[in-house]
């Protein structure tokens, strides 16, 4: 008789419905394992702050293999200074730099998938063809939507919608969007310190709505930090196994 149930049990995990958005992982905590794909993402090894300045290809190569060499992982290039906004000459500037950008990688890992973060919802409308330019090589585009303060479920749903619709403007890629899951005490909240509760509806609430909004997954980020809460991670966990 015990095998009855034991049967039903494994007919239940084979039933599972997989997750419909691809969950990957960009955390540096180091007391939480997503258990989710990892993606490599590169940093500017120059100063952020200075639009003027490109990495050199040894700088690259160490900030492209800084965490790790597996090749499988998708890139994402993270040079925010290079976002094509401003004057004609500063999105001129900022696009030859991009470019050169993208021509190291393509040295140091040649074949490889990548993307650019946030490119493809920083940018002013009318540099819209130098995007889907600067874009046309990349194997995704990665959006952001990290929760702020003031945020509410709603407000979140809002900034998505329109980061969505802000990406599909520059092209028919799938689309990835940099979300970070810990929150403050109280409610739909980011969490920078140890002040925090259960975090299963927010993220919960994220997951379906990017679901909902037929965008190809969520990258899920955090700083090199021990996280403050580590139930939400329980949500990716169920998420992934198709509890959810």
């Amino acid at each position: 008789m015990w095998r009855i149930p034991t049967l039903l049990a494994a007919a239940a995990l084979t039933l599972a419905p997989a997750p419909k958005i691809t969950v990957l992982d960009s955390t540096f905590y180091s007391n939480v394992s997503l258990g989710a794909t990892r993606v490599n993402v590169v940093y500017d090894p120059t100063d952020q702050n200075d639009d003027t300045k490109i990495p050199t290809l040894a700088q690259m190569r160490t900030a492209v293999d800084a965490h790790g060499t597996d090749t499988s992982q998708i890139v994402v290039l993270d040079f925010e200074k290079f976002y094509l906004q401003g004057d004609s000459a500063t999105e001129q500037r900022h696009l030859t730099s991009m470019r050169q950008v993208i021509n190291l990688l393509k040295q140091i890992r040649p074949g490889e998938r990548y993307g650019m973060y946030g490119v493809s919802d920083h940018y002013d409308s009318k540099y819209l063809a130098d995007v889907q330019s600067l874009e046309a090589g990349s194997y995704a585009y990665f959006p952001t939507n990290y929760t702020s303060t003031s945020d509410t479920a709603a407000a979140w749903t809002a900034t998505t919608t329109t980061k969505a619709a802000s990406a599909r403007r520059v092209g028919a890629k799938p689309v990835y969007l940099f979300v970070w899951p810990e929150y403050r005490q109280g409610g739909f909240l980011p969490a920078w310190d140890s002040e925090t509760t259960s975090a299963h509806p927010s993220f919960n609430h994220e997951l379906s709505t990017v679901e909902s909004q037929g965008l190809a997954g969520v990258v899920v980020w955090s700083m090199a930090k021990s996280a403050s809460n580590t139930e939400w991670t329980n949500v990716v966990h169920d998420y992934l196994t198709g509890v959810l």
